[in-house]
């Protein structure tokens, strides 16, 4: 069983001396043993180093509210005693804060993840609720870690929908953060505008141990589905091109959530949004030319970067109005369900107007395609209204929990 690698949960039992944190490390070697051959997850894996650390781990005492905790990490994340994956351009200097924190926290760094083929990283990680399926990219090795039982908490990149869209295909958790709210420093990212660390997890009480780790702003935590207004947003730009079933999916969710006291009201995103996701595009272009992403010649111009920027800045404003009159919106956190193809890297644009739009997304499982895949459904806050995400998260979660059946298992637990 999985079940027993969720955060919040291992934390209790180390501090309560029902299980130690070497226990749970040497659990976790003997999980990765025996999916790794078949998700490939893992660019770096060191048992040697893990099995030390287990017998260090066995005589201390409990440390943080993550002791014990085994976290994965994409492998464009600095970290201080792991190597780059060969042929990445990793950034350079001390661990990046995320990690860091992590550490201090207690937590365990077990490895760090494939972020596909493309960046060096050979083999593409597997989904593991089909093995013939992707993860998603770039940061699908951290989400199959984490769905796979290999760790519990796996820390992304999340540049446009990367985290969210990875989270949907695997059917777990994923969390972006509001930007700015963890230190970003560390990533090998693209755009300043748009780079955020992104959290994978068994669980949406998981992910407010992360936010007290990196000291996440307070914010209105609501206790019950009951009395929320709930706005639901099926077809943000770049839905059209998605497959229909996922937006049903997401409609009998909310169907579920009006039963249990919610209020749910349909929510279309004015024509202002309909240039986003070029503006996006362009303004990554534009800052990757600077970071040395991209081709000098694929660089946008000034004055279009200029206008991408403002078209931004304006929709920000409007979409602050349009979330102040609902607790949270819904809306698919991706297009379809995970492609046949490890190396596809999916659909997730969907995701980039709520990066360009710098607030918190978590993305909920337990909703299902006709092909029996997961589906996810984000839960989209005001900015810096990360702890009623992740609050909403969890009622939201509990009442989507699906039945066990045979397409709900992973096909390597």
């Amino acid at each position: 069983m999985i079940d027993d690698m969720i955060a919040s949960a291992i934390s209790r039992d180390v501090w309560a001396g029902r299980r130690s944190a070497g226990d749970i490390l040497r659990r976790t070697l003997a999980r990765v043993a025996r999916h790794e051959p078949q998700v490939a997850a893992f660019g770096h894996f060191d048992p040697a180093r893990l099995d030390a650390e287990a017998a260090a781990l066995s005589g201390r005492s409990p440390r943080g509210v993550l002791a014990g905790v085994p976290v994965a990490v994409d492998d464009v994340i600095a970290t201080s005693d792991m190597p780059p994956v060969p042929g990445l351009r990793e950034p350079s200097g001390a661990e990046a804060a995320c990690v860091a924190a992590l550490r201090r926290a207690g937590a365990v760094v077990v490895g760090k993840t494939r972020t596909g083929t493309g960046t060096g990283s050979g083999r593409a990680p597997r989904n593991p609720r089909d093995l013939d399926r992707s993860p998603g990219q770039p940061s699908g090795g951290s989400a199959a870690a984490v769905a796979a039982g290999m760790a519990a908490i796996g820390v992304a990149t999340q540049h446009g929908g990367s985290a969210i869209g990875g989270a949907s295909y695997c059917g777990i958790y994923g969390y972006m953060p509001s930007w700015g709210s963890v230190p970003a420093d560390g990533l090998n990212g693209r755009s300043p505008t748009c780079n955020t660390v992104g959290f994978f997890a068994r669980s949406a009480e998981d992910f407010t141990l992360i936010a007290d780790v990196c000291r996440i702003d307070a914010a209105p935590c609501p206790g019950s589905i009951a009395g929320l207004r709930l706005g639901l947003c099926i077809d943000p730009p770049g839905a059209a091109d998605g497959d229909p079933a996922v937006g049903e999916g997401i409609r009998r969710g909310a169907a579920r959530l009006r039963a249990a006291g919610a209020e749910i009201v349909e929510i279309g995103l004015p024509p202002l949004f309909d240039g986003l996701r070029e503006a996006y595009r362009t303004i990554r272009a534009r800052e990757g030319g600077i970071v040395g992403s991209f081709a000098a010649a694929a660089r946008p111009s000034a004055g279009s970067a200029r206008a991408a920027y403002q078209l931004a800045d304006a929709c920000r404003a409007e979409f602050d109005l349009i979330q102040s009159g609902v607790d949270a919106l819904l809306a698919p956190s991706a297009d379809r369900e995970a492609p046949i193809g490890p190396e596809d890297p999916g659909a997730i644009a969907i995701n980039t107007i709520w990066a360009l739009m710098q607030v918190p997304v978590v993305s909920v499982p337990g909703l299902c395609g006709p092909d029996g895949m997961p589906i996810g459904v984000s839960i989209i806050c005001r900015r810096d209204e990360d702890r009623t995400a992740l609050a909403i998260a969890h009622l939201v979660g509990q009442r989507l929990r699906p039945k066990p059946t045979a397409a709900a298992e992973f096909c390597c637990a």
